[in-house]
Formats: C-alpha cells, sequence, structure tokens
C-alpha cells in the first residue's frame, strides 16, 4: 500500500525553517509524501522580510497540476497572501474537494511575527466568509482569533474555550485555539469539535523562540490525518511530536540564533509513535 500524500498550500521560506518547506520536512518525518504549492514567495531572516505574491492564476494552475496528479489525503493551508489568492484556493476546494472528504487544515496567518497584519480587510472577509466554511480545523492564535471574531484578545483558558466554541459556531469547522502567548507556566491549547472542548496542557520549555513552530503543528495533525487518524488523536500526536521537537538541538545558523528547528532529527520517533494506521 501505498503511503498517505498531504498537501501544503502556503508560502515559501528560502531558510526551510517555515513555510511549504517545513510543512514538506514535518511529512517526510512523519512518514508520509508530501505536494507543495507556493502562494507567496518571501525572503526573510532575523534581520528583515520580503514578501511577493504569486499570481492567483498561477496559484490555481498549480493546483490543478497537484489534484490532477495525485490522491490527495489532507490539505494544510499556511500563508495566502491576499484575496486574489484565497479565491483561487476556494475555487480547487470546490472543484476537486465538493464532498469535504480530504480533510482542510487552516493556519491562518493573520498576524505578522513584527505584529503587523498577515492580511488586509479584503483578503480577512474572503477568508471568513469563503474558506473557513470549507475548512475541517481553523488554528488561531489568540490574536487571530480575535480578529476572527471582532473581538478582544482571550486572557485566560476560560475565554479561550468561549471564543473557540463561537468560532466553530459561526464557521462551522472545529477549531485549535493555542494559548502559548498567555502567561504561566504551562501551554494550553483548546480544541472544540462538536461543541465538545478538550484540553491540552503542556510544560512551556525554557527555550528561545523557535521559527516555524506553527506550520510544524498543523502540518503534524495534517500529516497524522492523512494516516487515519481522528481530529483529536492527529492533535494529540502532532502536539507530542512539536513537544519532541523543541527539545531537539537546533540547526547551525550563522547568527546562533538557536531558532532553526531540526525537523528531521534523529531519535524523536522514540518519544513518539510516528507509525500510521
Amino acid at each position: 500500500m501505498s503511503r498517505p500524500l498531504a498537501l501544503a498550500i502556503a508560502g515559501s521560506d528560502p531558510t526551510g525553517g517555515a513555510g511549504f518547506q517545513a510543512d514538506l520536512k514535518t511529512f517526510a518525518a512523519l512518514g508520509i509524501n508530501g505536494a507543495s504549492v507556493a502562494t507567496v514567495l518571501t525572503a526573510q531572516t532575523d534581520r528583515h522580510f520580503e514578501i511577493f505574491p504569486v499570481p492567483a492564476d498561477f496559484v490555481a494552475a498549480q493546483l490543478q497540476a497537484v489534484f490532477e496528479t495525485f490522491r490527495v489525503d489532507a490539505i494544510k493551508i499556511g500563508m495566502l497572501g491576499n484575496a486574489a489568492i484565497i479565491r483561487a484556493v476556494i475555487g480547487a476546494l470546490d472543484r476537486y474537494n465538493r464532498d469535504r472528504a480530504i480533510p482542510v487544515i487552516l493556519d491562518p496567518v493573520l498576524r505578522a511575527s513584527n505584529g503587523g497584519r498577515g492580511l488586509d480587510d479584503d483578503g480577512l472577509a474572503v477568508l471568513r466568509q469563503g474558506l473557513l466554511p470549507l475548512c475541517t480545523l481553523v488554528k488561531p492564535n489568540i490574536a487571530e482569533a480575535a480578529l476572527l471574531l471582532e473581538d478582544v484578545q482571550a486572557k485566560d483558558p476560560a475565554q479561550m474555550c468561549e471564543q473557540a466554541a463561537r468560532l466553530e459556531a459561526e464557521f462551522n469547522c472545529a477549531v485549535l485555539l493555542s494559548g502559548g502567548h498567555l502567561p504561566g507556566s504551562d501551554a494550553v491549547d483548546i480544541l472544540c469539535k462538536g461543541q465538545k472542548i478538550s484540553r491540552f496542557k503542556l510544560k512551556k520549555l525554557e527555550i528561545t523562540d523557535r521559527h516555524g513552530t506553527g506550520c510544524a503543528l498543523t502540518s503534524a495533525i495534517a500529516a497524522g490525518l492523512a494516516q487515519g487518524f481522528s481530529l483529536t488523536e492527529a492533535t494529540e500526536r502532532g502536539k507530542a511530536w512539536l513537544a519532541a521537537l523543541l527539545q531537539q538541538p537546533p540547526l547551525d545558523d550563522k547568527g546562533a540564533t538557536g531558532r532553526y528547528m531540526d525537523h528531521l532529527a534523529p531519535g524523536i520517533d522514540r518519544q513518539v509513535d510516528l507509525q500510521g494506521k
């Protein structure tokens, strides 16, 4: 039997720390095949960030090439860039996933790492009205959840539960709300599926800020869904894998920042069961 295949629809990070490059490394680490569609090109380091959106019709052509070549078992969506690109993705999902048999995981890049908006108002409106209802799971952080709900940021896990339930009710997709930026010694994530709340709590690690953790988590969840695990199981496995990854020595870089994760680090398979069903 051939291995499952997941598709990453995301930006390009030339350092490989985030974007579809990191997604493909995550898929490989978790034992599945991967395909990718570039939505935006970036040139980014710790010191600067430049972005070049891919023309929407070329995004559509890439999507057509993948769907007409492979059977896709899961889709992870990351940075989308603008409204036209989002519409191209919506069009492909309407055409190739009309019955919603392929699980779709959305990591909505609504806040840039420098605190600025990752999508303008037009892009956010198209994402909310057209893309979110086509998704299986959306994984916002507390700042992104506030933008999607046009509300204030959650201040504690109780408010996170309330906002996750509101997001699921409004957009008809499960919600994994990340609370790692809240104060405290534990990182709490809230999964809301069918208005049932599950809490995932891990002790915060004493590490420097790692680049691309959101990409790694959502692509790991997509990998689990492609392998046939339930959404709760895939989330548990994805979080366990990311926690193990964060404890590995980082990749060497010239700035010695320690921000770049080694997605293929040996030994993680001894901490997390990477075998699919």
